[in-house]
Order: structure tokens, then sequence, then C-alpha cells
């Protein structure tokens, strides 16, 4: 998870969420966009789950076609809060 530069406790709540099985592991409920999130899932790596997106570098990340430093910073912005976001709602405005 060194990838992404949150708070110790969005990065303990994410460790925590993921191994637990939380519904947010599935990355549609993590609010990203949907272009994103397509991009994640057609990408080599297979990105579905919160788990997939954790075992990920940046440059990992960075790598994927049509994933630039925008989404980037969109999946950081949803990391970033996932501690204090109820599970039904997203980070992303």
């Amino acid at each position: 998870m060194s990838a992404f530069r949150i708070s110790d406790s969005a990065r303990r709540a994410l460790t925590a969420g993921a191994s637990a099985g939380d519904p947010v592991a599935n990355l549609e409920r993590l609010g990203l966009p949907t272009r994103v999130l397509n991009v994640l899932e057609e990408s080599r790596f297979q990105i579905i789950l919160l788990d997939d997106l954790l075992a990920r570098s940046r440059e990992d990340l960075l790598s994927i076609d049509s994933l630039g430093p925008r989404s980037f910073e969109q999946i950081v912005r949803c990391l970033a809060c996932y501690d204090k976001l109820p599970r039904e709602f997203s980070c992303i405005d």
C-alpha cells in the first residue's frame, strides 16, 4: 500500500476492511468513476477488488493504458477517505 499517500487511520481501515471482506472491497462501492473502474478491470492486472488495487504500486497503476495521473489521484482520494466513508456513499463528488 506504499503507493498511496494516505493517513494512518485510512491505511488501517483499508487493511482491516479488505481482510474482513468489507463490501467496499468491491471497487464499485468505493466511489471511483465508471471509466476508472473499467480501465482497472480491463487492465493486464484485472483489478476488481480492493485487495487487487492495494497490491499494486503507483508505477503499476500508471503503466495501465488510459490511467494517467488524474485517474491515479482520484483513486488516492477515494482511498484516503475510506475510514470516513459511510458504506452507502462515495468519496468522489
